[in-house]
């Protein structure tokens, strides 16, 4: 064993010692500088030499493949409201159908996102608890279950089957949690934005490919040809969840995951607990991630509709659009983003993303002029999801090994409500703008309200979170905590003030350059 001696001005003004074990991860493992014989420098790993990349890549691929289906089913539930409303008023215009059809659909937009927020944070809980893998095999029975049942509503052109069953699998949104806590659970810190960035390029290749097979599909003779190809794609991850290796287990044995937190049961507590006691830059982060989720909902709730009606788009033309959008998003997160982050923090990176953001809904805004606008602002959009995905890194190397399961699924379940009433009021203003009850008619609206006006908002709670000092990355810091505290309570590993205060004094300690830990 290696012993520093750290002189620490805490309450007792005592002297204490941190013992770093030797049989530490590699990748983490720090050593002694010979020539100062008293610097600490971090070993830096190239990606390339991760041991646990095979691990991870098979991840991506299951990842992509659920993506995938997700999304091709995506595009199959708006020709099922338009079916439905066809069938229940034919007297309606094209016009009328449309809006109709959206407030049918905003209601299978929301009730899922409720759904993950009453349950997602007990789903990060169990995470933590059990692992990733049985998240992953809940979230892929789910979608089955989701798209029989959807089959079943096509058939007897009932919507309540496909109400009920939809409304349930929203719980499958904590898988995207669980992804990035089995990354988190393999990775150096070092290498987590740039594995997250890739786990939203992997995100794009899931929209390439889900909506390109819909153009094909959609087009075919055999009648709910693509619900059959959703259902085996989202099938097919069943046999490749299994060759993954629990990372929970992976990371208690490598040491990363150093004590066994006996958490509350209730999740929500967990969450104020995380809101109460994490200090302001964590918990502007979480609220920036709720802001993003609610902002998104204006693309991905209305597109479909808007570009049938403004443009005369068919359904495969809708498919074609978000499956090039697909391949741009590939491009920031595997080519764009990696190679920003060898220059720039993910802060910096992040910040940039609201800018872009901004500017594609201005595009959207300005798009009733000409349909290549509305692309144009497409591919500035697709920045979004990567966006996302550093805001993940933040919060992920923001929080310690032991909670990564319940801090990263609680944020999608937080974001989850603001996606639930983004998806609402968003539907209702398209629903309204495209009626005959409103004074001039502008189906742009939810672009102008629901999107510009909310990122202006996040990109000015950002910058304030630029200009906060003092925030230093949690991670060694809650390492110095449990080893200060070999039995910690479930309200002290909960207790981040607590965390905050140690960090203030290492900071002010003449021995140790915290920065370089």
């Amino acid at each position: 064993m290696t012993t520093y001696n750290i002189s620490e001005d805490d309450e007792n003004n005592i002297n204490k010692e941190i013992i770093i074990n030797d049989d530490i991860n590699e990748e983490e493992k720090p050593f002694i500088n010979r020539e100062t014989n008293d610097d600490i420098v971090p070993k830096k790993i190239p990606l390339s030499q991760h041991k646990h990349l095979k691990q991870i890549f098979l991840l991506f691929l299951i990842y992509t493949f659920m993506v995938m289906s997700s999304f091709l089913y995506g595009l199959y539930i708006p020709g099922v409201f338009t079916n439905y409303v066809k069938n229940k008023y034919p007297s309606l215009s094209p016009e009328e159908i449309s809006s109709k059809a959206s407030y049918y659909k905003s209601f299978s937009d929301g009730l899922p996102y409720l759904s993950m927020f009453l349950f997602g944070p007990l789903l990060g809980v169990l995470s933590d608890k059990y692992g990733r893998k049985p998240i992953l095999f809940g979230g892929v029975a789910l979608l089955v279950m989701d798209m029989i049942s959807c089959y079943i509503t096509v058939r007897t052109n009932n919507l309540y089957y496909f109400y009920f069953f939809h409304s349930i699998a929203g719980v499958c949104n904590s898988v995207a949690g669980a992804a990035h806590s089995f990354i988190s659970d393999l990775s150096d810190e070092s290498h987590i934005p740039v594995l997250y960035s890739l786990l939203g390029a992997s995100l794009g290749c899931g929209i390439l490919f889900g909506p390109t097979t819909f153009v094909f599909s959609s087009k075919s003779s055999i009648p709910n040809l693509t619900i059959y190809i959703s259902i085996a794609v989202i099938a097919s991850t069943l046999f490749l969840i299994p060759f993954l290796k629990e990372s929970l287990d992976i990371a208690k044995q490598e040491n990363k995951i150093i004590v066994d937190i006996k958490k509350t049961s209730n999740p929500f507590k967990l969450l104020k607990n995380l809101f109460t006691q994490s200090g302001t830059y964590l918990t502007l982060v979480i609220l920036l991630y709720v802001s993003i989720s609610y902002t998104s909902q204006d693309l991905l709730s209305t597109y479909f509709y808007y570009l049938e009606l403004v443009y005369g788009w068919e359904d495969s033309d809708c498919g074609l659009f978000f499956g090039v959008l697909g391949g741009v998003i590939m491009i920031w997160g595997v080519l764009l983003i990696p190679l920003l982050l060898k220059f720039y923090s993910e802060r910096k990176i992040i910040s940039l993303g609201f800018s872009i953001s901004i500017l594609a809904h201005t595009l959207f805004v300005l798009s009733g002029k000409s349909q290549y606008i509305y692309i144009a602002g497409g591919v500035f959009a697709a920045f979004v999801p990567n966006n996302i995905s550093l805001i993940q890194a933040v919060i992920s190397r923001s929080t310690t090994s032991e909670l990564q399961g319940t801090v990263l699924t609680g944020t999608v379940a937080i974001g989850s409500i603001a996606s639930f009433v983004g998806a609402i009021v968003t539907n209702d203003i398209f629903m309204y703008a495209t009626s005959g009850k409103a004074k001039v008619y502008f189906p742009q609206a939810p672009y102008l309200l629901n999107g510009n006006l909310c990122n202006d908002d996040n990109l000015f709670v950002y910058q304030t979170i630029l200009d906060l000092n003092g925030h230093n990355s949690q991670t060694y810091n809650t390492l110095l905590f449990y080893q200060i505290n070999p039995i910690p309570t479930c309200q002290e590993i909960t207790d981040f003030s607590k965390i905050d205060n140690l960090n203030k004094n290492i900071n002010n300690n003449n021995n140790i350059d915290s920065q370089q830990l």
